[in-house]
């Protein structure tokens, strides 16, 4: 008997079938492996950016605090009446004002509760900077108070903005903030903070480019800032929507806000002092002298008002 051998058409009809079921084989394990792939991202990218978040309040609240320091060096160097009602109210305002900023975060004025919060964030810091201008035009204390901060310091303070830099970045690499927004305003900041710290260095050592390089600093640092605050106004909304189309939490945007409603509009008056203080006096400058007459003077005490490329000082001397 001869022994069973297939026929042609029977060999190719059971390796078209081989050749299915392989195909369907990896069709299913690629499935297989994207649907996971895909559980683990979502899962990651619907956890809150606690850290990140973290670390934008812990800044703003580090930023607030320096300045109240400056302030407060600054009116110890003075011989100001009413140095205790100034540094009360300087304490007052930037407490109130980071409270104000917080209460609208907490209580989820961006996302949840967003009826009407279109014009919180220009609100606010139309606040911070509007009740600054008031000041610097009305009192001349104000002023004194300003003149007496050195100038380096007030550079090397944004340093801090390292941090919300850093936050932005890692914020667009979870997939939680535009693109464009995110690169821009992350590497900006980090670029001035860290720039901050070369520039204030050169006037502090009094270096003949101080002025035009601090200028400069200056403005490419206030560039930065106008520029995310109008990114995020105009991009993160729309961003927020389709984020929360998908599923995705977007309650991290109500302390993100904390940037532009706290940490900004400290930085934009900062800025301000600057220019006062660039536009001057050149940095680099010798001291002045200034002798003001008053009756101490009858008394063989005169009062002499410094002022230097760091700062102003008034004392009190003997002839």
């Amino acid at each position: 008997m001869l022994p069973f051998v297939p026929s042609l058409p029977a060999l190719r009809e059971v390796e078209g079938l081989q050749g299915e079921l392989e195909s369907l084989l990896r069709k299913s394990c690629k499935h297989f492996l994207y649907l996971r792939i895909g559980q683990e991202q979502g899962a990651q990218t619907m956890s809150y950016p606690t850290h990140t978040i973290g670390l934008i309040v812990a800044s703003g609240a580090a930023s607030g605090i320096l300045y109240w320091l400056f302030a407060k060096a600054a009116l110890r160097r003075l011989a100001l009446s009413g140095k205790r009602v100034w540094q009360i109210g300087i304490t007052i305002f930037l407490v109130a004002a980071y409270l104000l900023a917080l209460s609208f975060s907490l209580t989820q004025r961006y996302t949840v509760n967003s009826a009407n919060s279109a014009g919180l964030i220009p609100l606010l810091i139309g606040i911070m900077i509007g009740s600054n201008i008031l000041l610097w035009i009305g009192t001349r204390g104000y002023r004194q108070m300003v003149d007496a901060i050195p100038l380096h310091w007030l550079i090397s303070s944004h340093v801090l903005r390292v941090i919300p830099g850093i936050a932005f970045l890692a914020l667009h690499d979870m997939g939680l903030l535009p693109p464009d927004t995110a690169l821009q305003a992350g590497y900006g900041d980090f670029l001035s903070g860290i720039l901050a710290l070369a520039v204030a260095y050169l006037v502090y050592r009094r270096g003949a480019p101080a002025h035009g390089v601090a200028f400069a600093w200056s403005i490419f640092a206030v560039l930065d800032l106008v520029n995310a605050l109008h990114l995020g106004q105009t991009t993160i909304p729309a961003w927020s929507l389709k984020l929360s189309s998908t599923g995705q939490s977007i309650d991290f945007i109500n302390l993100f806000v904390m940037l532009p409603t706290y940490m900004v509009p400290l930085f934009l008056v900062s800025h301000l002092w600057i220019f006062r203080k660039l536009g001057s006096r050149k940095v680099g400058a010798t001291k002045t002298r200034e002798v003001s007459a008053s009756p101490d003077a009858a008394r063989g005490i005169i009062q002499v008002n410094e002022e230097s490329p760091h700062g102003s000082m008034t004392r009190h001397v003997s002839p």
